[in-house]
């Protein structure tokens, strides 16, 4: 059955001090405490304050007070662990439809999205800067962000979709790798 089928597409993972939260497709936030053997279920029942804004998960990006939360279709969420309630900003990313997500070592927010390209917030989630597409050394490659990961350097290796990989140092793409069949 294909909606029961729903229920168990996962997403995204994210273990964080014996707790488990699972991003599943179109069923919201699993949490499992192994601590103390026990589950909760956070996902958008009727569009309140403090639920998430859509019930697809693609990624999860922890910080000290809790976790951002990226979804398909209803942007960028923020989990607060001490109230426990997902908290939600138009202005945190360009698009709705978030792939990826990945703290830095400077503490800002990279946010790989679908068809709307590569956004930093920082750390304060005040400013948000946007990598446009195109081959300068500010822009990335295409708008399709799949994977996104911090070198020792502090460099951050993007994966885009049919743009290969960028290299990004300072906001400044230093490096571009294409797949080529030749190689």
């Amino acid at each position: 059955d294909e909606e029961e089928n729903k229920e168990r597409s996962i997403g995204s993972i994210l273990c964080s001090k014996g707790i488990l939260w699972v991003g599943t497709f179109d069923k919201g936030v699993i949490k499992y405490d192994n601590n103390i053997s026990t589950f909760a279920h956070y996902y958008r029942h009727r569009n309140l304050p403090g639920e998430l804004t859509n019930n697809s998960i693609h990624a999860f990006s922890e910080t000290a007070g809790g976790f951002w939360v990226g979804t398909d279709g209803g942007g960028l969420n923020f989990f607060d662990k001490a109230s426990r309630q997902f908290t939600h900003n138009e202005n945190w990313s360009s698009g709705k439809n978030i792939l990826s997500l990945m703290q830095d070592s400077k503490h800002n927010l990279w946010i790989g999205t679908y068809d709307n390209g590569l956004d930093v917030l920082s750390e304060n989630s005040k400013t948000r800067f946007h990598f446009t597409v195109g081959n300068k050394p500010g822009q990335v490659s295409n708008t399709s962000i799949f994977a996104l990961k911090e070198d020792k350097h502090g460099d951050i290796w993007v994966g885009i979709d049919n743009g290969g990989v960028n290299v990004i140092h300072d906001r400044t793409i230093i490096r571009r790798y294409q797949y080529d069949r030749k190689d």
